[in-house]
């Protein structure tokens, strides 16, 4: 997204570019390869972020954590990378772009060998929306989703936040992209030339009496060793933070006879996925438990009652016990009718939960491979594959 579009090199000549002018590198290796790198991974991260279910997250963190690298190595070449690459050579102020859009308006805007004003604020609106989003996908993805580096630090409601403002960067970064696509196409109208074709040689038309600056070398070297100073700071950081201890996440336990007596019949609920006054409802009414004589021991049921409460989900901060934990208003007890539990299913297909492998929306294990652990964690989910005999 780093295309043609802003610098203060210009033309002093208004005539649009012929089609027999002599061509020069302007757009050096790095900025090319930046660009279409950022063009592949922000659209797999539209795609998986607003398409894609639940259970495709990875491939939307990996695509936005490969953004994040990739706006570092902007940064870093923006100040080292070849004349054209660097932001000293294109950033202009708001008069200038504004000046440029009236120009434009009334066709005499001048041609810019590098980025033109217009397409210089553009580029710096689509980073700094590219930073917000993967500083709120972060935020997102530690205080809502409890992993990586941000989850010891954050609560739920900050995530929470944090997705929210998310989603509506998305659809800002889409109405930039198709901002940036419609200048791209209206420029190379414009002056004839082929602005995606320059992108990927890296050549454009130059003109006599043409300004330039001052011609600069760019030193991948230095750039390179930045990286890895970079890389060598944050990555084990990162690592490190990951692997502390998460507030409201308490350690996977499971009570043995909490899970014996409910596996009996259906995949032991974790805990945290029903509210402390529902499983008081649940434990005294186990002589009539769904339709079901499931009555226990004053003792057992005095130590169900203690194990549920201290791990019900007012105790865990997960999007599981936030969000499932009120009960179905109309009064029943059941999980799966507790408004929570619906809209984190709703895309779904009832057949998933029908075949035999699955046996019901019960079987929280079926589909969740760590649902002991109450973390409901979305790279965890694995629908069971049917297979049928001839």
């Amino acid at each position: 997204m780093d295309g043609d579009t802003a610098g203060r090199s210009h033309d002093l000549t208004r005539p649009a570019p012929s089609p027999a002018a002599p061509t020069a590198p302007v757009w050096d290796l790095g900025v090319r390869v930046f660009h279409w790198s950022l063009v592949a991974t922000v659209a797999t991260a539209l795609v998986t972020g607003f398409l894609s279910p639940r259970w495709w997250l990875d491939i939307h963190v990996y695509a936005g954590t490969t953004v994040a690298a990739l706006l570092v190595f902007r940064i870093l070449w923006g100040v080292w990378g070849s004349t054209y690459a660097r932001f000293a050579s294109f950033v202009v102020s708001p008069i200038t772009a504004l000046q440029h859009a009236f120009d434009l308006m009334r066709g005499t805007a001048a041609h810019h060998t590098g980025h033109n004003p217009v397409g210089t604020m553009m580029i710096l609106a689509l980073l700094a929306v590219l930073f917000a989003l993967t500083a709120t996908g972060t935020l997102w993805l530690g205080g809502g989703l409890k992993e990586g580096p941000l989850a010891p630090v954050f609560s739920y409601a900050t995530g929470s936040v944090a997705k929210d403002i998310h989603s509506w960067l998305g659809w800002g970064l889409l109405a930039l992209i198709g901002g940036h696509i419609s200048g791209v196409i209206f420029d190379s109208l414009r002056t004839q030339e082929n602005l995606v074709r320059a992108m990927v040689t890296g050549r454009k038309a130059v003109h006599p009496g043409a300004h330039s600056p001052l011609p600069l070398a760019a030193k991948p070297i230095r750039t390179a060793l930045a990286l890895a100073g970079l890389s060598a700071i944050i990555a084990p950081a990162i690592i490190l933070a990951s692997n502390q201890p998460v507030p409201g996440v308490p350690p996977p336990t499971l009570d043995p006879v909490y899970a014996k007596e409910c596996a009996a019949c259906h995949s032991p609920h974790h805990p945290s996925l029903v509210q402390s006054a529902v499983w008081s409802q649940i434990l005294d009414g186990l002589s009539d438990h769904f339709g079901d004589n499931a009555s226990l021991e004053p003792d057992q049921i005095a130590h169900l009652r203690t194990y549920l409460t201290a791990n019900a989900a007012q105790t865990w901060d997960t999007l599981a016990a936030v969000q499932i934990g009120p009960p179905d208003p109309t009064g029943s007890l059941r999980i799966t009718r507790a408004p929570g539990w619906k809209a984190i299913h709703a895309d779904v297909p009832d057949d998933r939960f029908s075949a035999k492998s699955v046996n019901g929306k019960l079987n929280c294990a079926a589909c969740h491979a760590d649902q002991a652990s109450g973390r409901f964690a979305a790279r965890s989910i694995a629908f069971p594959i049917e297979r049928t005999t001839p």
